[in-house]
């Protein structure tokens, strides 16, 4: 957390296809309450509307979301890593730090989706 901020990072959020209640339990428990915006896709509408829909009701699971991250600086995606096996190789937080450094404006909003 401390480290994407430091890089000019203005919020940090966690998107996630759950409830507002599951959502602030999450930010309670990992620590990152008052410091990282946590935000319920309950229906799934953001991820549907962005193309990140995962259906795995075959499994129960109803509709989730992929597991991405991504750099939004005004207001324009300008990096999308999107997970294609299981983990967080892709969106994890190492590899969109190691992206926000690279990149020439760093600033924006970087959403991480687990």
């Amino acid at each position: 957390h401390d480290d994407i901020l430091a890089v000019v990072v203005d919020t940090i959020a966690v998107v996630s296809v759950n409830d507002v209640h599951v959502m602030g339990a999450w930010a309670r428990f990992t620590g990152g309450e008052g410091k990282i915006l946590y935000l319920a896709d309950g229906s799934g509408d953001f991820a549907k509307a962005v193309g990140l829909d995962n259906d795995l009701s075959a499994g129960g699971m109803g509709l989730r979301s992929k597991r991405f991250s991504m750099i939004v600086e005004d207001g324009k995606v300008t990096a999308l890593n999107v997970e294609t096996k299981p983990g967080v190789d892709e969106s994890g937080a190492a590899h969109i730090l190691g992206q926000l450094r690279t990149s020439t404006t760093a600033s924006g909003l970087g959403t991480v989706q687990t």
